[in-house]
């Protein structure tokens, strides 16, 4: 996060994308209960800043700990049978489609969460938040 921040706020990025300054501000830990056992998740802050308007915008970006534990499982070498980068694509696309559809599915759930793909968008993840929480004014 902070290798983008400094690359998002140099003048060459914001002439080319806008004036929209990237801010890390950090990891919340907030405790959840499920099935019983007592969870925390991490929840990363970025406040973004219209440095034209200098209005000022914050986002919280949830981890996803099914993609994590499929990520670690990547080359691991105890495994029977070996698990590669490629069935990592396969399972996180699989993944993917089916948090999708659960998210549209649900009415509740359409208007508040979004999937942004921060590895496809290369990089581009931040200005697609961005004027997602702009229009939602």
């Amino acid at each position: 996060m902070f290798e983008m921040e400094r690359e998002y706020n140099m003048p060459d990025y914001l002439r080319n994308h806008g004036p929209i300054e990237f801010t890390f501000q950090g990891c919340t830990r907030q405790p959840y209960f499920l099935n019983g056992k007592e969870r925390v998740i991490e929840l990363a802050v970025i406040k973004m800043r219209n440095t034209e308007t200098g209005l000022v915008y914050y986002a919280a970006i949830a981890e996803n700990r099914p993609l994590i534990t499929l990520q670690k499982m990547v080359n691991i070498h105890s495994l029977k049978k070996p698990f590669r980068e490629e069935d990592f694509k396969l399972h996180s696309e699989i993944y993917k489609k089916g948090l999708t559809s659960m998210i549209e599915e649900d009415a509740a759930c359409q208007e508040r969460f979004e999937i942004v793909d921060m590895q496809r968008d290369n990089g581009n993840f931040t200005m697609k938040i961005y004027n997602r929480v702009v229009a939602e004014g």
